[in-house]
């Protein structure tokens, strides 16, 4: 309104601290005091500057102190008594008479003073390990400590700090955050709205308690104020582990917000009482610039996180691993593993067994080949293929050893990851993929160096050079790997066989040396997609014989089928070269619901297999064929719901790249949706 008089309630006070770099920045604060009284307080930006809010009233009243400006550790901010040398200047009175903002004299901070105050700095703390999916450590990786706070807005994550892994997969890192200690819980006041979903059955536990002390009376409930980290420490797990329900629920979070909104059950349960004065924490790590550990606050936080702990950081499966193997043989070599899959869980034909439906499993895709060879055995080697015939389990018979043209070098780029160190600081000085082959020298097409070789010895001929520095070591991921190559190059290109695999051994003149050699690795490969799986055409019938009306077309169809109405879904699941695993066919409607259908689960090549068109065992063949399921099935209660359903077939082919076994990935396959009634 033109003509009134605002009065002034703040004073702003500008200006610099000099001397100082943008990790001191983070560390300080300036005060605005009176005497040792604090009136304002303000975080230095990263080039030094700050702007303080003093109240005008307390700046202008009077007192045997002038105001004055004062920087100082952010730790000790509350207490300028406690820093006697903390550089101070002081606001003219007349300035402060003034309605204008005010421009402070320069601060200057030397480096001596700030290591002084070192022991102001405090630290948060972690230490920890980096692995693969496999438990093997991962070098060269970066990990980023983030802290995490939480608004009506979502979440909110700073990167803190930094650090790599050594060539052992250990990190350690710190960093300040006293400006992180907050007086209770970020959320105030309104706290209950953002804590993690997992708390909740903490929560309930210690309101539960509260209610059933409080039914005694008021005198029976001890108002004290227990540690934050008390509270939370998975009391209410158990119960609801039994219950089966660990997992976010709405109807859960709402009730503990009504619960919080109860005057009445706040008087025994203050909102501060849940408080936290530790960093969340969530952990980011990526390697080679690929991130193998996302910093996904929402699961990934580490709530109320105390400083000094060790983790154990597992990295996605792009993750580059270091691993220490087992003992190597003490002459020539063995085959360890194709994958992960170990040769000792693969049979004399070349089947994978892992019990149940993952049992004669044959392989496809890309496949790692592992060997452990013994030191010094061979500088390079060649990978050799006899392919079969036919698979043994279909009548072949095994090819002669080392007989051109049966036997052929089997070759593929490969490329193994290196880390070197220097030994005296254990720092990693660098990261790469160095290659291995193949190369042709002496007349030998298909070699490949061994990381021994390729680390001591000159690069081989059409190969880059690999140095290691001096003082420096070498660590090599993929531990033993010797070949990746394509399931049909290991065949000599056709879709569907078998092939025995030896390694050849070589010299650092690139002679043949002999070697010990173990069996020939057989491996039965069929590279061939499953030939079939289609969910057929759907009829509908109120009875046995009595066909349903239909009262929908096209690609969603409908019938009226009755209170006593079912309908028959033919399913076709075939693999002309007898590889099936495993099919199911499931009804689903609206979120999540999957009621059974006739005959029900899965049906698998030793478990429930369908008797029209049974497994052969002894040629590890099940082809499959056409069967027809029933909906609703024998064993559901009551009338289903009217809705639209999709019945969608799940199904599996018996191989595997050395990664996964077949029946616990089931594919999703063909699905016709049908809207139903079976209200009369």
């Amino acid at each position: 309104m033109p003509g009134k008089t605002v009065p002034i309630t703040s004073i702003p006070i500008t200006g610099e601290v000099g001397g100082i770099s943008e990790t001191d920045a983070a560390r300080l604060s300036v005060v605005a005091v009176v005497g040792n009284t604090v009136l304002a307080t303000a975080q230095l930006r990263p080039d030094g500057g700050y702007r303080l809010n003093v109240p005008a009233e307390a700046a202008r009243a009077e007192s045997a102190f002038a105001l004055q400006v004062a920087v100082l550790p952010g730790t000790a901010a509350a207490a300028p008594d406690r820093v006697a040398d903390a550089p101070r200047v002081t606001i003219s009175p007349a300035d402060l008479a003034g309605d204008d903002p005010i421009a402070a004299p320069g601060l200057a901070l030397d480096p001596a003073l700030i290591d002084r105050w070192v022991i102001f700095w405090r630290e948060w703390c972690v230490s920890g390990t980096v692995v693969g999916p496999n438990g093997c450590p991962a070098p060269g990786a970066d990990v980023t400590v983030y802290t995490v706070s939480w608004s009506t807005g979502g979440y909110t994550e700073v990167a803190r700090a930094t650090a790599a892994t050594g060539p052992d997969g250990t990190f350690a890192l710190c960093f300040p955050w006293w400006e992180l200690l907050l007086p209770c819980w970020p959320c105030e006041p309104l706290w209950w709205r953002c804590w993690p979903w997992w708390w909740e059955f903490d929560i309930l536990h210690v309101i539960e308690a509260l209610e059933t002390r409080a039914t005694s009376g008021p005198q029976s409930v001890a108002l004290f104020q227990p540690e934050g980290n008390a509270l939370i420490r998975g009391q209410g797990f158990p119960a609801a582990a039994t219950a089966g329900v660990i997992m976010p629920d709405p109807a859960r979070t709402a009730l503990i917000e009504r619960k919080f909104r109860d005057p009445a059950f706040r008087e025994l349960f203050p909102w501060w009482w849940w408080c936290c004065d530790q960093p969340n924490i969530v952990f980011g790590v990526t390697q080679n610039g690929t991130t193998i550990l996302a910093p996904d606050p929402a699961t990934g936080t580490r709530w109320c996180m105390d400083s000094g702990q060790t983790v154990t950081l597992t990295g996605n499966k792009a993750t580059l691993t270091c691993c220490p193997g087992g003992p190597p043989p003490k002459s020539g070599y063995v085959w360890t593993s194709v994958g992960s899959i170990l040769t000792s869980s693969i049979d004399s034909r070349g089947l994978a067994q892992d019990g149940g439906d993952n049992t004669d499993i044959a392989f496809q895709g890309s496949l790692w080949l592992y060997a452990s060879v013994a030191p010094g055995a061979f500088d390079y080697y060649q990978v050799n293929g006899s392919v079969w015939n036919a698979p043994e389990f279909r009548g072949g018979t095994k090819p002669p050893a080392a007989v051109a043209p049966a036997q052929a070098p089997v070759y593929e780029p490969l490329y193994l990851p290196a880390w070197t160190w220097d030994t005296a600081t254990g720092m990693i000085t660098s990261s790469q993929y160095v290659k291995m082959g193949p190369f042709t020298a002496n007349g030998y097409s298909g070699l490949y160096a061994t990381p021994s070789a390729r680390a001591t010895l000159p690069a081989p001929p059409g190969l880059p050079a690999f140095t290691v520095p001096a003082g420096n070591e070498v660590a090599w991921g993929y531990e033993g790997l010797v070949l990746t190559a394509q399931d049909t190059t290991l065949l000599g290109g056709i879709p569907f066989g078998a092939v025995d695999l030896t390694l050849l051994g070589f010299d650092q003149n690139f002679n043949p040396v002999a070697v010990s050699p173990d069996e020939p690795l057989t491996l039965a490969i069929d590279s061939t997609p499953l030939t079939l799986q289609q969910v057929g055409t759907i009829t509908a019938w109120t009875a046995p014989g009595v066909p349903a009306p239909q009262t929908g077309y096209g690609d969603c169809p409908a019938y009226d089928v009755g209170p006593s109405g079912f309908i028959e879904v033919p399913v076709t699941v075939q693999d002309t070269n007898g590889f099936l695993c495993q099919y199911e066919l499931e009804a689903q409607f609206g979120h999540g619901n999957a009621p059974v259908v006739t005959p029900p689960g899965l049906r698998g090549y030793t478990t429930n297999p369908t008797p029209a068109f049974p497994p052969d065992p002894a040629t590890a063949s099940w082809q499959g064929g056409t069967e027809t399921m029933i909906f609703p099935g024998s064993t559901v209660q009551g009338t289903p719901v009217d809705c639209c359903y999709e019945f969608r077939l799940y199904y599996g082919k018996r191989v595997t790249d050395g990664s996964y076994w077949p029946a616990y990935d089931l594919a999703e396959g063909d699905f016709q949706t049908i809207s139903l009634k079976f209200s009369s």
